[in-house]
C-alpha cells in the first residue's frame, strides 16, 4: 500500500466514524452556576425556566429552618448572569480514543514499513501497541477538553432583562431536553 492509499483509507474511516458518533441518543446534562445580583451564586441543574422565574435542582442540600429544600426557584430579575458547562464528556472520549487510535496505528503501519520487523508478528504487535497507546493519550486529551464546554449567559437585550435570560436560558432545561427526545405523534 503506498502513502497517497494508506492516507486516503484512515480520512475514509475517519469520515465514516463521525456521523456514528453524531447518533447519540443521550440526553446532555447541563450544570449551572447561577450569579446573583446580591452578590451570591447558587450551583444545580437547571429545571425549567417561565414565567421570569429559574427553577433548578440546587448541587448541594440547602437547608432552611430545619427543611431539606431538593428544588429552588429564582426570578430572574435577580439574576445578574449564568454560567452553563455540559457534564457528560462520554462523546468526547470515545472520539479521542477512536481518533488516537487510528493514529497510532497509521504511524505504527508507517514505521513498520520503512524499518522492517523479521517476525509479521512483531510487526502486528508493535502497530497494536501503538493505537492502543495513542488511544489511551486520545481518551485522556478528550476528557480533559471535551467536557470543559462553558457557557456565560448574560441578558443581551438591557431593555428586557428577564425576557432575554428565559429564552437563552431555555435550551438548558430539563423540560426542554425531555420535549426534545418526546416523539411527535400525529
Amino acid at each position: 500500500m503506498n502513502f497517497v492509499t494508506g492516507q486516503l483509507l484512515i480520512f475514509l474511516l475517519l469520515a465514516l466514524f463521525s456521523p456514528a458518533v453524531g447518533q447519540s441518543i443521550e440526553r446532555p446534562q447541563f450544570k449551572a452556576i447561577v450569579h446573583l445580583k446580591a452578590g451570591g451564586r447558587v450551583k444545580g441543574t437547571l429545571d425549567d425556566v417561565e414565567k421570569g422565574v429559574l427553577y433548578f435542582s440546587p448541587a448541594e442540600q440547602i437547608y432552611f429552618r430545619g427543611v431539606d429544600i431538593r428544588s429552588a426557584s429564582v426570578p430572574l430579575k435577580e439574576v445578574d448572569w449564568v454560567l452553563i458547562k455540559r457534564t457528560g464528556n462520554r462523546q468526547s472520549i470515545r472520539t479521542g480514543i477512536a481518533a488516537g487510535a487510528l493514529l497510532g496505528g497509521y504511524l505504527g503501519y508507517r514505521s513498520s514499513r520503512q524499518n522492517r520487523f523479521r517476525s509479521p508478528i512483531l510487526e502486528v504487535v508493535s502497530i497494536a501497541l501503538s493505537a492502543a497507546s495513542l488511544g489511551t493519550v486520545g481518551g485522556l486529551l478528550g476528557s480533559v477538553y471535551g467536557g470543559s464546554t462553558r457557557r456565560a449567559i448574560r441578558p443581551i437585550d438591557r431593555n428586557n432583562p428577564v425576557e432575554s435570560l428565559e429564552r437563552q436560558l431555555q435550551p438548558f432545561t430539563q423540560a426542554y431536553q425531555e420535549k426534545l427526545l418526546v416523539p411527535v405523534v400525529q
